[in-house]
């Protein structure tokens, strides 16, 4: 099966003059003013990203940021070439529908089957059924759930709830992947099937920014860096990365 269908859609939406993300100067919101680093960096298109760092040092808070959930205390967050501080409720809308998120919390649906949580955001959008339902089902058969698209969430293994989250985030045919802590939980062998499949989206062509929540995605010796403190929130490309043993 290609992912070609169920990544992002067409190059003519790659083709961004400016970077799909990019954060100048920015000090995310709690942290005291001379302490905190001013975080710079910049997704071009189609790139693929990692942030690091100890518990607690805000990479949630990035990802927020990137989905409209919040604002910078200091700084400017720039998304699909605009400057975020300028976007009206209906750019807000319509920005969030080119971004899928895997939540750190699966937040799975119990009481909906697992074809009905991987099509919960087109339903949302409003799409017809008779459009999304095949790519929906496409995703799920990707992703390893194609048999298993009738069952509640409940039935499913934690490796298989983190791939469900997965589908649901690419349901949309998103530009943007955010992936917050995508293997927590998981042992080596589910957690290194979803780094791989998060791969090959990334090589499909969607941008993707990943907040792992252990060392199984660390630094590699040389990795450059753009935060300018020791031990606290790095973003590095995710070629700069290495799998844990």
């Amino acid at each position: 099966m290609s992912i070609n269908s169920i990544a992002m859609p067409g190059a003519d939406r790659m083709a961004h003059a400016a970077p799909v993300v990019r954060f100048d100067a920015v000090t995310l919101r709690g942290e005291r003013e001379g302490e905190a680093p001013r975080l710079s960096f910049a997704m071009p298109p189609g790139s693929f990203k990692v942030l690091t760092g100890p518990a607690g040092c805000g990479k949630t808070a990035v990802l927020s940021l990137i989905c409209l959930a919040d604002r910078p205390a200091l700084g400017r967050v720039w998304l699909f070439g605009r400057d975020t501080a300028t976007l009206g409720r209906k750019d807000i809308a319509n920005f969030r529908r080119r971004i899928g998120l895997v939540f750190a919390r699966d937040r799975l649906l119990e009481h909906l089957t697992v074809f009905d949580n991987a099509a919960l955001v087109p339903r949302i959008a409003g799409r017809p059924a008779r459009d999304y339902a095949p790519q929906v089902a496409e995703i799920l058969a990707w992703v390893g759930l194609g048999q298993k698209m009738d069952i509640p969430p409940a039935a499913l293994s934690p490796g298989e709830r983190r791939r469900l989250a997965l589908a649901r985030a690419m349901a949309n045919r998103p530009e943007i992947l955010l992936a917050d802590e995508p293997t927590g939980g998981l042992d080596d062998e589910a957690a290194l099937r979803v780094l791989r499949l998060i791969e090959r989206i990334n090589g499909a062509g969607t941008t993707v920014l990943m907040a792992p929540s252990d060392d199984r995605l660390a630094p590699a010796p040389g990795a450059s860096a753009a935060a300018p403190r020791q031990g606290r929130l790095r973003v590095i490309d995710a070629t700069d990365a290495a799998l844990a043993s």
